[in-house]
C-alpha cells in the first residue's frame, strides 16, 4: 500500500511539472508575437572598380626615345635593344666588361677612361654621371685599384630622378638585362666606382646592318638598324625562306619598322638596305609570338573580383597562375574572363599577386607572363535577424546580424572602414541610414523599433582599397552592393 501512494504522489508531481511547462512556453509564445521575416540574399555583380591596365612584362622598361634626344644615339640603342633582348644570352667575349664594351663601341666608342678611385657614395655616383653620354661604361670594384670582385654596367640616361642601365652577368649566366632605377638606389654593393667611360661623340655606320625581334608591347616583329651616313631613306624585304626571294614591304625614314602582317609562329627574315645605294644587310630572321595580356580587374558589387583582357591574336587558351614562379596553376581559360579564386585562400582576400599568360596550341607557343596586383573589394554582407533576452532576462529583443568580414593588412586602411544600416517602413520604400557600425561588429539593435511597428532594414559595407598607379598609391573609397532585406 505504502508503494502504491508513492507512485500516485510521483505521478501528481509529474504532471504539475509538464502542466508548468506548457503553461510558460505558451506564455513566451504569446508575449513573442514580433513577426521575421528573412528576404533572400542575392549576389550582386555590378562593377563598382575598374583598376588600371597594370603589370605588363614588357622586357626592356624604355626605349631609345626615353635615354635621349640624339636620333644616332636613338637609333643605336634600340638596335642594340632588338640584338639582344631583355634576358639574351650575350655572344661575344668579357662578360660584363665585354658587354659594356660593345655598347660603348656601337655608340661611337673612342675617348678614354676618367678613373675615379674612390667610395662610391651616392653623392660621388651623382657628380659622376649625371648627364653623361649614352653608352657610357661604369666600372665598380671592391677596392681603388680596380681588383677583387668588380662589375661593369652601361648607362644609358642618368638624371636627378631615374637611371636607365643594362648589364650582363648579374646573376643571369651570362645574360643581358635592363634596368629602370633611381640616382639613390643605383649601385652593386661594390665599394668602390673605379672608372666612368664615355663614348666621344656619337658615330653613324658606313654600311647598313640590322636586327629583328618580336616585340611583345605590339606584337610585332621589330626590325632595327643604326643610322647609316648619308641615308635619307631605308628599305625593308622580307622573305619567308633565308635565301628566298626577298619583296620589298615599306620605304621609311625612321630606324625602326614594325611588321604585323606575318603569322604567329613562323619565322620569317628581313633584310634592310638605303634606298638609292649600297646592298641590302646581311639577313636576320624573327618569330611572331603571343602578345602578353593586357590585364586589368574589377571589383564587384558582391566584393568578389573580375580579371579581363582582350584577346591575344594566335592565342587559343590563357592560364592563370599564383605567383611569378608559375608553380601552382588556378585555371586554364579559353575565355578572357575569370573570377579571382585561390584554393588556398577564400573567394574574398584582401590581395594577391596573379600571374596571366596567353597560349596557343598548335604552334605551341606561349606568351611572357603577365603579373598582377589584384586587390579585392568590400564584401556584400548577407543579413539576419536573431534575438536574445533584455538585461534583465524577461524581455525578448531582437536585432540585426551580419556575417563578420575585416580586411586588417597594409592595403586597408582599417580605421575608415564600417558598415551603414539602412531603414524603411516598407520593403519598397525609401531607406535612410539610421547608423555607422564599426567594422568588427557584426550586429546592431535598432532601440527605435517599438512592438507595434515594423521596419525594413539592409547594411552594406564601406571601405577603402589602395589605387596603385605609376608605383604611387592613393585612397579610394569603395561600397560594397546592399544586403538582402529583413524586416521585423
Amino acid at each position: 500500500m505504502k508503494t502504491f501512494k508513492k507512485v500516485i504522489s510521483f505521478l501528481i508531481l509529474f504532471s504539475i511539472v509538464i502542466n508548468s511547462i506548457c503553461i510558460n512556453s505558451y506564455a513566451e509564445t504569446v508575449q513573442d508575437n514580433t513577426s521575421v521575416e528573412i528576404y533572400p540574399f542575392e549576389e550582386n555583380s555590378d562593377v563598382t572598380y575598374t583598376s588600371n591596365v597594370c603589370g605588363l612584362f614588357e622586357g626592356a622598361p624604355y626605349s631609345g626615345k626615353d635615354c635621349t634626344k640624339n636620333k644616332t644615339a636613338q637609333a643605336a640603342i634600340d638596335y642594340s635593344m632588338n640584338y639582344y633582348q631583355d634576358g639574351d644570352l650575350f655572344e661575344g667575349p668579357g662578360q660584363c666588361w665585354g658587354y659594356a664594351e660593345y655598347i660603348r663601341e656601337l655608340m661611337g666608342g673612342g675617348g678614354y677612361p676618367k678613373y675615379y678611385q674612390k667610395i662610391a657614395t651616392n653623392k660621388l655616383l651623382k657628380k659622376a654621371l649625371k648627364g653623361c653620354k649614352p653608352g657610357t661604361h661604369v666600372r665598380f670594384s671592391s677596392n681603388k685599384e680596380g681588383g677583387g670582385g668588380s662589375h661593369s654596367v652601361v648607362v644609358f640616361k642618368f638624371t636627378d630622378k631615374e637611371v636607365l642601365y643594362a648589364d650582363n652577368n648579374w646573376g643571369f649566366a651570362n645574360r643581358v638585362h635592363y634596368y629602370k632605377t633611381t640616382p639613390n638606389n643605383f649601385g652593386f654593393g661594390y665599394s668602390y666606382l673605379y672608372f666612368v667611360y664615355e663614348p666621344e661623340k656619337f658615330v653613324k655606320e658606313s654600311s647598313i646592318r640590322a636586327s629583328a625581334a618580336f616585340d611583345t608591347k605590339t606584337g610585332a616583329i621589330n626590325v632595327a638598324w643604326p643610322l647609316v651616313k648619308g641615308a635619307k631613306k631605308y628599305e625593308i624585304y622580307r622573305s619567308n625562306k633565308k635565301n628566298g626571294k626577298y619583296k620589298k614591304i615599306a620605304t621609311i625614314k625612321d630606324a625602326s619598322y614594325y611588321d604585323y602582317d606575318t603569322p604567329v609562329g613562323k619565322t620569317v627574315y628581313y633584310k634592310v638596305k638605303v634606298k638609292g645605294k649600297g646592298k641590302k644587310s646581311t639577313a636576320v630572321s624573327a618569330k611572331r609570338g603571343l602578345m602578353n595580356p593586357h590585364v586589368k580587374y574589377q571589383i564587384l558589387g558582391s566584393g568578389k573580383v573580375k580579371l579581363s583582357w582582350e584577346p591575344v591574336e594566335g592565342a587559343t587558351q590563357y592560364t592563370i597562375y599564383n605567383d611569378y614562379s608559375m608553380k601552382k596553376k588556378l585555371a586554364t581559360i579559353k575565355g578572357t574572363e575569370w573570377i579571382v579564386k585561390d584554393s588556398s585562400k577564400s573567394n574574398w582576400f584582401n590581395s594577391m599577386y596573379l600571374i596571366i599568360r596567353a597560349e596557343s596550341k598548335k604552334p605551341k607557343i606561349k606568351s611572357i607572363p603577365t603579373e598582377i596586383k589584384v586587390i579585392g573589394g568590400p564584401k556584400q554582407p548577407e543579413l539576419e535577424v536573431d534575438k536574445d533576452y533584455d538585461d534583465e532576462g524577461d524581455n525578448q529583443i531582437y536585432f540585426l546580424e551580419w556575417n563578420y568580414y575585416h580586411y586588417g593588412n597594409d592595403d586597408r586602411d582599417s580605421d575608415k572602414e564600417y558598415y551603414e544600416v539602412y531603414r524603411s517602413d516598407s520593403k519598397d520604400g525609401n531607406y535612410e541610414m539610421i547608423a555607422q557600425v564599426d567594422a568588427s561588429e557584426e550586429t546592431f539593435y535598432d532601440k527605435d523599433n517599438s512592438d507595434s511597428d515594423t521596419y525594413y532594414y539592409k547594411i552594406r559595407y564601406v571601405g577603402i582599397i589602395k589605387e596603385y598607379k605609376n608605383g604611387k598609391s592613393k585612397n579610394k573609397l569603395l561600397k560594397s552592393a546592399f544586403s538582402n532585406v529583413v524586416s521585423y
